[in-house]
């Protein structure tokens, strides 16, 4: 007789007293499926759910999301196949009656998609692609995770694309579909651009035209597919695009003339790669399309490429969403760094962000570059010592690795006391 794992123990109970299957989950910690009889009890407690009925209220504590997110988990054969073969469809289920009534189940679907995506069958290619067009939680960003599953090493990927040809999904699955047809045509896919087409076009046009800042990646995006447009088409939208007031664009434009052979694209990246604010993007672009021997020297510089990794980090949308208005190499020596236990060279640059409104403040600090770029915002500011920053730096990283030579309160001051340790010169 086997005994039941900890899991089939908590799935039978709920199956039959139903209650919060997140918290139960929770007290038997992490849980891998390896066991086929694992995969088993998570698929007939999928079976015990019905989602063809109206939902009363809110569920904060998912109990299909809860089961669903172990289809990531399998890391045996013989748990995948029960979960492809007897758990896919009972996904595919609740997919569909979820349709019918998605109040407060949106978050379930478009999970559950994901999932099928993974598995790839090509039923499921079509299931989805049916969704899209419907329109279903069209603002989503999970569209763009799911049509990321559909790259060119997955099986049914010309499904999904041929499917959404015409016409063209909506709102923010239109961009999401468009960033997949721009990966695959990236990746040296034969096919036709789906918005090589008079009303794709004119969605391009759309996008390359809107001033709205929060609407520029669809301009990134929709300049991305220039190249694989028809030359009429292109030679229109790139007038578009090399007067479009973020500078990000006008970079891919000028990636889209040397990408067609066009000397004009080629010098205006070496231009921009004298820029720390753009000159990582630009140097990739030359590598990219085999100018790499045409990069300006100063860009090539040590000093230059540390600034110009640290406007890259400032500029992530995580962080101030745009380059700095000013910045300038504040020091850089080698120190022996603690949080590495090696010798490197470290820079600090001072950084300076002019207000965008009415009311908002000037933003300064010093940011550093050498072991993981960082700016700790608040901390590192621009009345402190180039010692007491790397020091600042140090305590912060070793926190970080929860090494035990970490002070039990990070400052400028604790930090330093440890570099002095191993740098007798500081």
């Amino acid at each position: 007789m086997f005994l039941k794992s900890k899991l089939q123990k908590v799935l039978e109970k709920w199956v039959v007293n139903k209650g919060d299957l997140s918290e139960a989950l929770d007290a038997i910690g992490d849980i891998e499926i390896n066991k086929k009889k694992d995969a088993i009890s998570i698929v007939e407690a999928l079976k015990s759910i019905s989602y063809d009925v109206k939902v009363k209220e809110h569920q904060f504590s998912s109990p299909v999301h809860c089961l669903t997110a172990f289809f990531q988990d399998a890391r045996s054969k013989e748990a995948y196949e029960v979960f492809k073969e007897n758990g896919i469809p009972e996904l595919r289920r609740l997919l569909k009656e979820g349709l019918k009534f998605p109040k407060n189940r949106e978050d379930d679907l478009m999970f559950i998609m994901k999932i099928l995506g993974i598995y790839q069958q090509k039923q499921d290619a079509s299931l989805i692609a049916e969704v899209a067009l419907s329109g279903f939680q069209s603002d989503s960003y999970m569209w763009t995770v799911i049509f990321g599953i559909f790259d060119e090493e997955h099986e049914y990927w010309k499904v999904l694309l041929e499917a959404l040809r015409n016409p063209l999904p909506k709102d923010f699955i239109r961009v999401s579909y468009l960033d997949f047809a721009n990966k695959l045509l990236m990746g040296k896919k034969k096919i036709r651009h789906p918005f090589d087409s008079d009303q794709g076009v004119e969605i391009l046009k759309s996008y390359l035209s809107d001033t709205d800042r929060d609407s520029y990646s669809y301009a990134h995006s929709a300049t991305v597919a220039l190249p694989f447009l028809h030359e009429k088409s292109r030679t229109e939208l790139s007038k578009l695009a090399q007067k479009h007031p973020d500078i990000s664009v006008r970079i891919e434009s000028d990636w889209v003339l040397a990408k067609l052979g066009d000397k004009a694209g080629v010098n205006s990246l070496k231009n921009w790669a004298l820029d720390p604010n753009y000159s990582s993007v630009a140097c990739a672009y030359l590598k990219e399309l085999g100018y790499e021997k045409e990069i300006p020297s100063l860009a090539l510089e040590e000093n230059f490429v540390a600034m110009a990794e640290m406007c890259d980090w400032l500029s992530h949308p995580n962080e101030f969403g745009r380059p700095p208005d000013k910045i300038e190499q504040y020091d850089s020596r080698t120190l022996y760094w603690p949080p590495t236990d090696d010798e490197r060279k470290v820079w600090l640059f001072k950084y300076n962000f002019k207000p965008l409104e009415k009311g908002d403040k000037l933003e300064t600090g010093i940011s550093m570059v050498g072991s993981i770029t960082f700016a700790l915002f608040g901390e590192a500011t621009q009345d402190l010592s180039p010692v007491e920053v790397y020091g600042l730096h140090c305590a912060w990283e070793l926190e970080s690795n929860e090494d035990s030579r970490a002070p039990k309160k990070r400052s400028p001051a604790s930090g330093l006391k440890i570099l002095k340790q191993y740098n007798k010169d500081l």
